[in-house]
């Protein structure tokens, strides 16, 4: 495909949703097959069914911990489990909490009534 027909197929996906550019020159992007508002309302749905509303818990523990074995969370990419939290925090149903690192950065589970 010429350079013209890529563009055009990865400007698309972007338009919805499904890509990120990662840089300002366009050179390089990221394809993902879940928006992160997809991801955000699984992951939200898992925090409910395990009882995880109130409690605080590691984005490590949230894609390679135990409790999401067996599940799409686990071993997600740590970039787009953040994207999803972020989605989470602006509908008010999470509170992400600064750790000293990325990996223990906390989110808290809110219960939406």
């Amino acid at each position: 495909m010429a350079q013209d027909g890529r563009l055009a197929v990865v400007e698309h996906l972007i338009r919805c949703g499904h890509g990120r550019w990662e840089d300002d020159t366009k050179t390089r992007c990221r394809i993902m097959w879940k928006k992160p508002a997809e991801w955000a309302a699984e992951i939200y749905d898992f925090a409910k069914e395990h009882g995880m509303l109130g409690n605080v818990f590691t984005v490590y523990e949230l894609y390679a911990g135990e409790e999401t074995l067996g599940t799409n969370i686990h071993g997600m990419e740590p970039w787009l489990l953040r994207e999803a939290l972020k989605v989470l925090e602006g509908e008010g149903k999470a509170a992400v909490i600064a750790g000293e690192t990325c990996e223990e950065d906390g989110v808290k589970f809110l219960a939406t009534e």
